[in-house]
């Protein structure tokens, strides 16, 4: 009867390159379609400045300049972040407190700090979100992703 050990050692081997094949194949496409997606949304950001640039410009030549009334939010700040980590994908927590000033979620940036820290701690405690090795949060699923990754 032959030994065939060194064969299977082998089939092994094998097996396990394609499997760092298909993880570095998986790694390539993300990377393609977060860098599409980036594209797309900076094109319409791109175009949303401009039609507010427009209007801004027609409000003006017509006089009918509206007050400027402060935003009212319509979700929740927890929901909001995790709105915004579905949008953009990982974020820090400056940007997500810069977010929810500029949405009209707090008057001041004091009063923000506070508020963001303590709902941030919140919704980690609840597994909405994670926080990243890199300081930033994700959706659960992308924390996972990112934990694979360093295992491979």
């Amino acid at each position: 009867m032959r030994d065939i050990r060194n064969d299977l050692l082998e089939r092994v081997d094998l097996m396990e390159g394609r499997i760092k094949a298909a993880h570095a194949k998986c790694e390539d496409k993300i990377k393609q379609l977060q860098s599409e997606r980036d594209a797309t949304v900076a094109d319409l950001k791109s175009s949303i400045a401009m039609l507010a640039k427009l209007l801004e410009f027609e409000q003006q030549e017509t006089g009918n300049v509206p007050p400027v009334a402060p935003k009212s939010p319509q979700l929740s700040l927890a929901d909001f972040f995790e709105r915004q980590l579905i949008e953009s994908g990982p974020l820090s927590k400056d940007d997500l407190c810069n977010m929810a000033m500029k949405e009209g979620y707090f008057p001041d940036a004091e009063s923000a700090r506070q508020t963001v820290d303590g709902t941030l701690m919140n919704i980690v405690r609840e597994k909405r979100i994670c926080p990243l090795p890199d300081g930033t949060y994700a959706l659960p699923m992308l924390s996972q992703a990112v934990r694979l990754r360093r295992v491979v």
